[in-house]
């Protein structure tokens, strides 16, 4: 068994992140893809996030007609900041897996900063570290303790990003072919992101 974890403020989720998503898989043919909105990003403690629940109700309207994807409020039930060495070890607990068998899903501009995060080495050893490129960062002077652990993975770079996603409609203008459709009309109804205030990525 061989289960993907990528894990995320999603705020919201677009379809940059399923292309991503769907890349990996393929890659390194997993069986299990599985998306874990953040309760409390360690990041963004202080910033403005859209509620856990409105964000990981955008995560199931975006994969409801994709088999291949899962969405998991792990991190949202244990509540408090969410730490990702926190949900590795309780999903090898859960599913039984080991850290071969089990791929946490970070960006370059998070592996960059990865000696920020809590317990970095411990997620090392936890589990397969998959690193996603981004435009504009550079792994050539990536730590060598770090680029000796983790694996790299040569995916197409979809240049849309959360953030822009909440600008657009902050102008009131169209999302459309940036989201999936589901969530655009989840983000309509429910009013998300009018407010001239940052909520995060």
């Amino acid at each position: 068994m061989k289960i993907g974890v990528f894990g995320g403020t999603f705020d919201p989720v677009h379809y940059g992140h399923l292309i991503l998503a769907e890349w990996i898989i393929n890659v390194l043919q997993l069986d299990r893809f599985i998306f874990i909105p953040a309760n409390v990003p360690p990041h963004k403690q202080d910033d403005d996030v859209t509620p856990s629940q409105l964000r990981l109700e955008m995560l199931r309207f975006a994969i409801q007609n994709n088999p291949s994807l899962e969405v998991s409020d792990i991190e949202i039930k244990r509540e408090g900041v969410s730490y990702s060495i926190d949900t590795i070890l309780e999903l090898r607990r859960k599913l039984n897996l080991t850290s071969q068998e089990l791929f946490t899903i970070i960006g370059a501009d998070s592996i960059l900063d990865f000696h920020k995060w809590h317990r970095p080495m411990d997620i090392l050893n936890s589990s397969q570290v998959v690193v996603y490129k981004r435009m504009d960062y550079d792994l050539s002077n990536l730590r060598k303790d770090y680029s000796e652990r983790i694996l790299v993975v040569d995916n197409p770079i979809i240049e849309i990003s959360s953030t822009l996603v909440r600008e657009l409609i902050r102008k009131d203008y169209s999302i459309k072919y940036l989201v999936p459709p589901s969530v655009e009309t989840y983000i309509h109804i429910n009013e998300l992101y009018k407010k001239n205030v940052d909520f995060g990525c």
